[in-house]
């Protein structure tokens, strides 16, 4: 089943959406079913996508995504969730794909070649080369959302740049988290879709390291349904249009803090030592024993 068909045949009831079944929307380099599911109207007043894990070692946000699946979603938005989309790198405890690839290094806005096959921040051989990427490209297209959150780990922030800044700083205030404007690495999903869909917002939520605690992941989970029933995006919105994307992102690599370049690596390939953790990676793969702090 198509997904636009699979979202016209949901069905509601009472204020809340019965759990619909998940809806394969693509597979990953090594196979892999990756799947979304989607509550609310398809006709719904906005759309708010959240990808619970994109990092495979960095998969604490699905428990996030968990609990908005199971509380369903409002009548007045349509929430579509995609628990999973690295299940090669979860499966194997990396950071990058099956293919040693930094998924949030991928995406074609300023996209630039950073190191090779299972370095940390592998960007890929060009543009688009994995079928992960691919596939969130094509369900962003389709489905148009008007807020996207990207879950990560190990920083305990909410960072967003842009024309992003002003709901991010709002999911910020809802979860109880600090917020910081920070500029967007190379090729990451938020800095391609704030280029490629103006007037939107797409950013990213830093969870602390280890274990989430099911109070925490409540707490976020109310934050974005909060988020999605809230009017404010729409004053967000506005702002945002009035703000040229060019002006909210004119800071170029060489002005950006010294600050910012340790939180946002894709801007500089030295990493501090005290920026930097132990990766658990399968032996068979030649992987850096280190991944940055970073988105």
């Amino acid at each position: 089943m198509m997904l636009d068909a699979f979202f016209a045949a949901l069905v509601l009831v009472g204020g809340h959406q019965a759990a619909p079944a998940p809806e394969v929307i693509g597979h990953s380099a090594l196979g892999r079913p990756i799947r979304a599911i989607s509550y609310g109207r398809p006709d719904a007043t906005r759309t708010v996508l959240v990808i619970g894990c994109i990092h495979g070692d960095e998969c604490q946000g699905t428990k996030i995504t968990r609990r908005i699946q199971d509380a369903g979603a409002p009548r007045v938005a349509r929430i579509v969730l995609v628990h999973q989309l690295n299940p090669d790198g979860y499966r194997l405890r990396v950071r990058q794909n099956g293919r040693g690839v930094d998924l949030n290094r991928n995406f074609a806005s300023q996209w630039i070649p950073i190191g090779t096959r299972w370095d940390p921040q592998y960007s890929g051989p060009r543009p688009w080369s994995e079928p992960e990427t691919r596939i969130a490209r094509r369900l962003i297209k389709r489905i148009r959302p008007d807020i996207t959150l990207w879950y990560h780990q190990p920083q305990a922030v909410v960072r967003a740049w842009g024309q992003s800044r002003p709901v991010a700083r709002r999911y910020a205030e809802y979860a109880r988290e600090p917020y910081r404007s920070i500029p967007w690495p190379n090729g990451t999903a938020p800095n391609w879709q704030n280029h490629r869909f103006p007037g939107t917002a797409s950013f990213v939520v830093e969870l602390p390291a280890g274990v989430l605690s099911a109070e925490a992941a409540a707490r976020h989970a109310r934050a974005v349904f909060r988020l999605a029933k809230s009017g404010y995006w729409v004053d967000a919105v506005a702002l945002a249009r009035r703000t040229s994307w060019e002006e909210a992102n004119s800071a170029p690599a060489r002005s950006i803090s010294s600050k910012a370049r340790s939180e946002s690596p894709g801007v500089t390939s030295t990493p501090r030592t005290a920026s930097s953790i132990t990766v658990t990676s399968n032996p068979s793969l030649r992987a850096s024993s280190t991944v940055f702090l970073t988105q």
